[in-house]
């Protein structure tokens, strides 16, 4: 029987493990007990039986999703530390416009955000390594996903920049690269600047396209879920994926040219620079990862100079 005081304990503890071995993102440790103390009152008012299991990611992330049962339904609640409305509401946009994601049923930002979903069926979740061809097919139906989602008009309301997000990651990813002895030029922030800068086609994106961010229903469809909600360029979301999933600058290549015919409206340029900047972060993020695992050697650092020399490329 799943025990939730026992699985709150444990997530806290986790949490705080990653913040010290890493020295970084020590907010989240703050956010991972405000989630504690809330899920109990969460639930109630909801008129929420008590979970029956915990579908939280082992990452030691400072939120949770939790599985319950009500009429012979399944939901997922997801709980956070902090405000960070843009997901629920962007996943309600979305979905009422016809783009594959994960509908919230309810959702609200007291006194942290939640939201409240159906559970999905799903064959498995795109954490898996693809094959070239199966790498393929999955670029293209994410491409087509978020033509339509970057097609639609941004609705009315407050709605968080991604550079304001994505500073600290982008901060704490080059600081653990030259931690590391890594040697990150400076035009890495002109870089940034110019990615994260604000255009007139700035749209909705999710701000963190990756596989484990997709489920796999058993349908053979995806369905997005994760989403930021942050007004940004197109590309970023396009340059996460393709970085994320390829293991070489000539399968980088090849996606970069796949995305661009399925969503033809992304400037060629703008995507390029996206993919070298989230190249870079990607290889701090690696260096953060070692230092939460406590790592001292392995391919690890053959993966960061492979991404820093295929950011370096991506510049050019």
């Amino acid at each position: 029987m799943f025990n939730l005081d026992q699985f709150l304990l444990a997530q806290v503890r986790s949490v705080d493990r990653r913040v010290q071995n890493a020295n970084a993102f020590h907010q989240h440790s703050v956010e991972i007990r405000h989630v504690a103390r809330s899920v109990a009152k969460l639930q109630e008012s909801l008129g929420l039986n008590p979970p029956v299991a915990s579908l939280t990611p082992p990452t030691a992330k400072p939120h949770v999703l939790l599985r319950y049962v009500k009429n012979d339904e399944h939901f997922i609640l997801k709980v956070y530390g902090r405000r960070h409305s843009g997901e629920a509401r962007v996943q309600a946009w979305w979905h009422s416009n016809g783009v594959p994601c994960a509908e919230p049923i309810e959702f609200g930002d007291e006194p942290y955000s939640w939201m409240l979903m159906r559970f999905a069926q799903a064959e498995s979740t795109g954490n898996a390594s693809m094959d070239e061809v199966s790498l393929l097919s999955a670029t293209r139906e994410m491409a087509a996903i978020a033509s339509a989602a970057h097609y639609l008009a941004v609705p009315t309301g407050e709605w968080g920049r991604y550079s304001e997000h994505a500073a600290t990651e982008f901060s704490a990813s080059i600081s653990a690269l030259r931690c590391g002895g890594f040697n990150v030029d400076s035009s890495v922030f002109d870089l940034a600047a110019m990615v994260y800068a604000p255009t007139p086609q700035d749209t909705l994106i999710h701000g963190d396209l990756c596989p484990a961010n997709c489920l796999k229903l058993t349908s053979g469809a995806y369905s997005w879920i994760d989403a930021g909600g942050y007004l940004g360029e197109a590309s970023i979301d396009a340059a996460r994926w393709i970085v994320r999933t390829t293991p070489s600058l000539e399968a980088t290549e090849t996606l970069v040219s796949e995305w661009i015919v399925s969503e033809p409206s992304l400037d060629y340029g703008s995507l390029r620079r996206a993919v070298a900047l989230e190249s870079y972060i990607e290889a701090g993020v690696g260096q953060i990862v070692k230092s939460e695992q406590r790592l001292t050697s392995g391919n690890i650092d053959i993966e960061t100079v492979r991404l820093l020399e295929q950011a370096k490329y991506f510049t050019e």
